[in-house]
């Protein structure tokens, strides 16, 4: 297995399409194109219409709308068909969760100045930590740079200084940029200025500061933030987390304002862009702020259990159907906000549920399975932090060692057919081969990850199947769409982040081309069946 370069198959996947006609070994390998093609675009629609419905309230974990959200896909998984995917005999696997409702409140003094920061204008976060109150008193503010350890560019913004005790602050970003945008180099800590691993880089800097002993860390939100406004960066009205997590965790942990962090250094008279200025450097020092930082959480706590949905189709060779094909699409969302009201979610991801029940119908209309198992999963708590896919792979139902790989779905394409899908995460030869002969059958190209920047590799449920070894990608839409400008797709995909994404206006469109969402799911079921077929 290797990291997956979609690029590198262009070319391949282009010569196939330009045959003229499918070989007879590869057409006995694909699904019958009468299955394929009915493929609904309607029932898409209908999918989606329900699942984005004010109805489901959101489709939070552990509320009315995942009771809804459930029933209605065993529903349609039952009535299509399929059988049960847990051992138990049930379509469900229990996800133990816990739900953290964080109210942080902050100030700081500087011997008599003192002030305090607005939560949600000033500064967002909150505490994970699993107890009702969460104080952290009279603790200095000490500043670290960019909090980065990394060796191998002969940096420690730490240089022994004890911060044990003490709230941290750090520059979110990182100095410079790395040679090659959107990558990393082996063993770096480092996220070369791009989202695909900026998140992965927060965690380590996060690890490093509890490991230092410190009590909180603020990260300083700077203007142009690739994510965007503070708003994007705010906590839930509640937090999730698996049960039985691993991952440790900072007393508090905050975002503020750059103007705010600058008002502070100010407090204890010291100049923020000087330290800024300082901190770019590999020699830089932490300095202290000369202000105390008084931060104080309220968690309510709740314990609850939550489902994945699986289903499966067993394979039909006796000698492969203990290897297991998955598909993944998460049917969680964010819930109801009594402030700002109902997030329906429609594309982030009824699309993907919708897309996983028409893959669902078309494995049960098959006159033969294929020679491997199918096993699909509707997983939950993607939105907060992957928690369904990270209990799978905690707690499979199958052994990962038999997975022969996974094939996950997130806000699907509705702007139309394109000439192309991106491919994102890692993949085995046979995955790959998979891959290719799909794009062939549909007379489609591969495209790699056009938006390394936004870091989508780490932005979904594939990337927990990726962490243990697995073959495992993300089909994107495409960038090329047929009959459009080329800025189209890039221009349609920044309109729905700025408008649309985990805001309550994210519903179902007038305007959506469910043609180009069928062409996706086809492909991605084409491509499901070829790795089940397993040669």
């Amino acid at each position: 297995m290797h990291s997956f370069r979609a690029a590198a198959l262009a070319g391949v996947v282009l010569a196939l399409g330009a045959c003229a006609e499918l070989s007879p070994w590869l057409s006995s390998r694909l699904p019958p194109r009468s299955v394929v093609d009915a493929i609904s675009g309607n029932e898409l629609r209908r999918h989606v219409a329900t699942l984005a419905s004010p109805g489901f309230e959101g489709r939070a974990p552990g509320t009315r709308g995942e009771e809804l959200t459930v029933d209605y896909l065993v529903a349609e998984l039952k009535r299509m068909g399929l059988k049960p995917g847990n051992r138990d005999g049930t379509y469900v696997q229990e996800v133990p969760l816990i739900g953290i409702a964080s109210v942080p409140t902050a100030s700081f003094c500087a011997g008599e100045k003192c002030t305090t920061w607005k939560l949600n204008e000033d500064f967002v976060g909150g505490s994970l930590f699993l107890q009702s109150e969460v104080n952290v008193e009279a603790s200095e503010v000490v500043f670290v740079g960019y909090g980065l350890v990394a060796p191998e560019d002969e940096r420690d913004d730490y240089k022994g200084y004890d911060v044990r005790g003490k709230t941290v602050v750090m520059l979110a970003t990182e100095p410079d940029a790395m040679d090659i945008p959107g990558e990393v180099r082996p063993g770096s800590t480092r996220s070369g200025g791009s989202y695909a691993t900026r998140a992965l880089a927060l965690a380590r800097k996060r690890d490093e500061a509890v490991a230092k002993g410190a009590a909180a860390r603020i990260l300083v939100h700077e203007k142009n933030d690739p994510v965007g406004p503070l708003a994007a960066y705010a906590w839930s009205p509640e937090e999730l987390e698996v049960e039985h997590r691993r991952l440790m965790h900072l007393s508090v942990s905050l975002r503020a304002e750059e103007e705010k962090v600058r008002e502070l250094a100010a407090l204890g008279g010291r100049d923020f862009e000087e330290l800024k200025r300082l901190a770019k450097r590999k020699d830089f020092r932490p300095v202290s702020l000369g202000s105390l930082a008084n931060l104080h959480v309220a968690n309510g706590l709740r314990k609850f259990t939550s489902r994945n949905v699986v289903a499966k189709v067993t394979g039909s060779d006796p000698r492969a159907r203990d290897q297991v094909v998955l598909h993944v699409a998460h049917w969680d969302h964010l819930g109801h906000d009594p402030a700002r009201g109902i997030y329906p979610g429609a594309l982030d991801n009824a699309s993907g549920v919708a897309a996983l029940l028409e893959i669902a119908r078309a494995y049960a209309s098959l006159p033969t399975p294929p020679r491997r198992t199918v096993l699909l999963i509707a997983t939950t708590g993607e939105e907060h932090g992957l928690l369904g896919a990270k209990h799978y792979v905690e707690y499979p139902i199958y052994p990962l060692g038999q997975t022969a790989g996974v094939i996950n779905l997130d806000a699907l394409n509705p702007w139309g057919p394109t000439r192309d899908f991106e491919i994102v995460g890692t993949a085995s030869a046979a995955l790959q081969l998979a891959l290719i002969d799909a794009a062939a059958a549909l007379d489609r190209e591969l495209s790699a990850d056009t938006r390394p920047d936004m870091g989508f590799f780490y932005r979904s449920d594939q990337l927990e199947f990726s962490r243990v070894g697995l073959p495992s990608i993300w089909i994107r839409r495409g960038s090329r769409y047929i009959d459009k400008p080329p800025s189209y797709g890039r221009e349609m995909n920044a309109a729905y982040f700025a408008r649309d994404y985990h805001q309550p206006t994210d519903t179902p469109r007038s305007d959506w081309n469910y043609a180009g969402m069928a062409e996706q799911v086809k492909f991605t079921f084409i491509t499901g069946y070829r790795l089940a077929m397993g040669d």
